[in-house]
């Protein structure tokens, strides 16, 4: 059985093109569970500062993934370019930290609003039809 920081270590590195393969045939196997899963996840408040800036780190990421890419689109990319961004983005890890706290904030605020009913737009208004 795999220890924890084992793991941990196997999370921090960049995925073979195999161990690629494997993930992207498991997930298309529990795409329904884990569609159910995040629609669960998404009405539920977390407010543990360890989630909250895991999910700050994981948009800082995005972000500075999607400027390296300059308008490309991640999923169009062939697994050797995803490989070779990963590992870009390994040696960013500095600036992906100091960005992740500056968007902590952001994330929390999110966090927050969550299950609170937003104002209907003129539009839907006129939709439903009043006595």
């Amino acid at each position: 059985m795999k220890t924890f920081l084992d793991f941990k270590n196997e999370l921090e590195e960049a995925d073979s093109i195999q161990t690629r393969m494997k993930k992207r045939r498991a997930m298309r196997k529990n795409r329904a569970k884990i569609a159910l899963a995040r629609k669960k996840a998404r009405k539920k408040k977390i407010l543990d500062p360890k989630i909250l800036m895991k999910r700050a780190r994981k948009q800082a990421r995005n972000k500075i993934a999607k400027r390296l890419l300059k308008g490309k689109n991640k999923a169009e990319l062939g697994m050797g370019q995803k490989r070779a961004l990963e590992k870009i983005l390994d040696k960013k890890a500095k600036a992906i930290s100091k960005l992740a706290k500056k968007m902590l904030k952001v994330v929390r605020q999110k966090e927050m609003s969550k299950g609170k009913k937003k104002p209907l737009d003129k539009a839907d208004k006129k939709a439903i039809p009043q006595k």
